[in-house]
């Protein structure tokens, strides 16, 4: 509600209430009745005039216009019943006086006549959801959008041009080409060259937005334009209310006008909010949903550079080809999968028979069985209790020599049945290993900074992992319209080598997994930093990788050592001898040294969680590329839902 007093009586001025309470709670008011308000807030909201706004202890007192009596008389009999609200200490007589002398002194020139107050008052609680995509506007609509701005605003004086866009298309917009923006940047397509006078610099005016008819021009107006032309940029995410929708003056193209809101009792109200993007807790969804959108976009476009760029100027249209493998791929497991259960495991009243409890009894001896060999197996394994990871899938253990074997799907070509090797499967793994490598061979780099960008908001956004496993990324970090200023982030990226933990003798097998930057804060339970500056960091980091691999840390840094040296060495040239009675010291170092350069792995097996997947590469050889045109496939090994306990 809209409220004055006498320091305002004569301005027509007012300052908006907001309250936020149940409606049971929200008084009900009528024209020219006197509130009363205890420990109100004021506040001031994106360049708004102050306002007040309530909270838990705000009492609110009315007194209705028609039983406030005459001054000095006090007003008590005119206070109405507080909505909702018991036991609230009321106002004192002093306070019931000075309601009636305001009411008797003040100007009601502003107070508008009661019929008009109920139909503003009507309106006001018929509040019409004005939100709108720009791929549902049309001629004659007000509308509230969220957009982003797609190329630095252009200043008129008495109002600003801006072009925004949510990466929603809409056939009445104008049809943003390349050539299309190059003119309109650089003012050619401004035949008395008004544009091109007040053109700053060519990188002033850079198209950030997208192609196509996904971007509209507006038009705003004071007090809209100060606002835009202190705070909004080019890549800014606004709010922009109450935009009305029309024709442009060329009568083919939908524009957007942003006026003075001039039928509001407080004036120089701004419909413009630039939005913050970098707070997951806090971003309206809707804003995430059009950042979510522009990523989509921002991948097209880079595949549709990188397609001409191939293409050597030269116009190519190559549609998405569909791998024909992966059809009949999934094809086959699909009808694996609709195999017909024709068992007779019921009777005719659907309850289990004798023969379906005697196959359940069954299991559950299986069942038992096997949980008792995977206790004894871990008691002769001798596992790291200290090492724990998520419920095992089933089954419950691989071997590693299984999770690195080549997959092969079975299917049928020129009506002949051939074994087809699968470049990939999607799987989850639980072992038992130990680490016998890592990489990179200094944990000080197992840390590494990443640009953030305006898609890390995103919880679908494919992170650290992907961007730094597919070449893909590099097209989207070329576009500084996603970069966020020069901020830089710290995330985890290392790798280690697992050895399978078997008390067979034969030689086991290994393999090499991924620890992503979500995957290593599980594990090691930090946050990622500068750890050739955090040395608190990095010594808590040694200490929790001591408990996961022992001494394979000391070892590695021996190993290296070792090598340095014997490149230090002339070719041939024994090390010198440590004493100086050593007459065959050479020959028998050498010999230790060959002997003791791979040292016996000792550290604790543990039981984690494995997942297989796969990047796309790039691959010249077509009869590799079976990832689409120029690329394959990279099977891929990654830790997943392991922890180190304290």
């Amino acid at each position: 509600m809209t409220l004055y007093d006498i320091s305002t009586e004569h301005d027509y001025d007012g300052i908006e209430l907001s309250i936020f309470r149940p409606k049971d709670n929200i008084p009900e008011v009528n024209a020219a009745d006197v509130v009363l308000l205890f420990q109100v807030k004021v506040q001031r909201w994106n360049s708004n005039p102050i306002s007040l706004i309530t909270n838990n202890r705000t009492i609110i007192s009315v007194y209705s216009a028609a039983k406030i009596p005459k001054y000095p008389r006090p007003a008590g009999n005119a206070l109405q019943a507080r909505a909702g609200k018991e036991n609230v200490k009321a106002p004192f007589e002093i306070d019931n006086i000075y309601v009636s002398y305001f009411y008797n002194t003040i100007d009601k020139g502003a107070v508008p006549e009661q019929e008009e107050f109920q139909l503003m008052a009507t309106r006001a609680v018929n509040v019409k959801q004005k939100f709108s995509l720009l791929q549902d506007v049309s001629e004659s609509k007000f509308c509230d959008i969220i957009v982003q701005v797609c190329r630095d605003i252009y200043d008129l004086g008495d109002r600003i041009t801006l072009y925004v866009s949510d990466y929603t298309e809409n056939d009445s917009f104008f049809n943003y080409t390349y050539e299309g923006i190059q003119d309109l940047d650089s003012g050619s397509s401004d035949m008395y060259g008004y544009t091109s006078k007040r053109r700053d610099s060519d990188t002033a005016n850079k198209w950030v937005g997208p192609y196509g008819k996904k971007a509209m021009q507006v038009t705003c107006w004071e007090p809209h334009a100060s606002i835009i032309r202190e705070e909004v940029k080019a890549g800014d995410w606004v709010s922009l209310r109450n935009v009305q929708i029309k024709m442009g003056r060329d009568g083919n193209n939908l524009e957007g006008a942003l006026r003075e809101e001039r039928n509001q009792p407080i004036t120089a109200k701004v419909n413009v909010a630039v939005l913050e993007t970098h707070d997951k807790d806090t971003i309206d969804p809707r804003l995430k949903d059009a950042i979510r959108r522009w990523r989509d976009y921002t991948k097209e476009k880079n595949k549709q550079v990188k397609t001409l760029k191939a293409s050597e100027g030269k116009r190519k249209y190559t549609p998405d080809d569909t791998d024909d493998t992966s059809k009949r791929n999934s094809k086959a497991q699909a009808s694996e999968g609709k195999r017909k259960h024709t068992t007779d495991d019921t009777d005719e009243s659907g309850k289990p028979n004798s023969k379906a409890r005697r196959k359940r009894q069954r299991a559950e001896a299986y069942k038992k069985v096997e949980e008792q060999e995977t206790k004894l197996k871990e008691e002769v394994l001798g596992l790291n209790p200290l090492i724990v990871c998520e419920t095992p899938p089933e089954p419950a253990f691989s071997q590693v020599a299984s999770i690195v074997e080549q997959q092969y799907q079975q299917t049928t070509i020129d009506g002949n049945q051939i074994m087809l090797p699968l470049p990939f499967v999607c799987a989850k793994y639980c072992a038992n290993v130990r680490v016998v490598d890592f990489h990179p061979t200094r944990l000080e780099h197992f840390a590494r900074p990443r640009k953030v960008n305006a898609f890390d908001i995103l919880s679908d956004n494919s992170g650290s992992e992907a961007t730094s496993s597919s070449e893909e990324e590099d097209d989207d970090d070329d576009d500084d319209t996603i970069r966020v200023g020069h901020e830089t982030v710290w995330e985890w990226r290392f790798a280690l080598q697992l050895e399978e933990a078997s008390p067979k003798a034969e030689e086991p097998k290994r393999v090499w997994v991924l620890v992503n930057n979500m995957e290593a804060q599980c594990l090691t339970g930090l946050d990622a930093a500068d750890l050739r500056k955090d040395e608190a960091t990095l010594a808590t980091l040694r200490e929790k990788l001591f408990t996961l691999w022992g001494e394979v840390e000391e070892r590695k840094h021996w190993q290296l050592n070792q090598k340095a040296e014997a490149r230090k060495r002339k070719p041939g040239a024994a090390p010198p001898p440590t004493m100086s009675d050593d007459e065959d010291g050479g020959r028998r170092r050498v010999s230790t040294a060959k002997k003791t350069d791979v040292p016996v792995v000792s550290n604790k097996p543990f039981t984690c969680c494995i997942r297989q997947y796969a990047v796309r590469r790039k691959e010249s050889d077509l009869a590799l590329a079976d990832a689409g045109d120029g690329h394959r496939w990279q099977r891929m090994f990654g830790l997943f839902g392991t922890k180190i306990g304290s």
